[in-house]
């Protein structure tokens, strides 16, 4: 119950955290004119980030209630999270895919979105993963 109630605490703070710092400071970097620089972070890059997040969701829900309680050998474990690790950098890159954006604005969003997959799909998968089967299959677990 408790990695369980860590995850999602890691997951509305690291929300806050962007919503708090890192979309004004986006929006600083996309334009100096406000207005303009909000109307491509609403028509643009929300949308895009919101696709992605549900990716990276997706593939951890899939780890943690179908892969994982099964009966695998350690190969095919290791392999199909590689498999969702695959797919979620996939879409944390495919984000800025036809984005003309500003240099600094699209490091800070390519950050951002590594993040997503650091917090969102290795660290809960491996929090929501018993230990026994952690170890060898999840890389930094032991």
């Amino acid at each position: 119950m408790i990695p369980h109630a860590l995850v999602m605490a890691i997951d509305a703070l690291w929300g806050w955290t962007l919503s708090a710092f890192g979309q004004p400071l986006l929006i600083e970097l996309l334009d100096h004119r406000q207005w303009k620089a909000v109307e491509v972070f609403d028509g643009l890059i929300l949308p895009r980030l919101w696709v992605s997040y549900v990716v990276v969701l997706s593939t951890q829900l899939v780890w943690v209630m179908l892969v994982s309680p099964r009966q695998l050998q350690s190969r095919s474990l290791r392999q199909l999270w590689w498999l969702g690790c695959g797919i979620s950098l996939a879409s944390a890159l495919t984000v800025q895919v036809q984005l003309n954006l500003p240099g600094s604005a699209s490091i800070l969003l390519l950050a951002a979105q590594l993040m997503d997959v650091t917090l969102l799909y290795w660290l809960s998968t491996a929090l929501l993963t018993p230990s026994a089967k952690r170890r060898g299959v999840i890389p930094g677990w032991g």
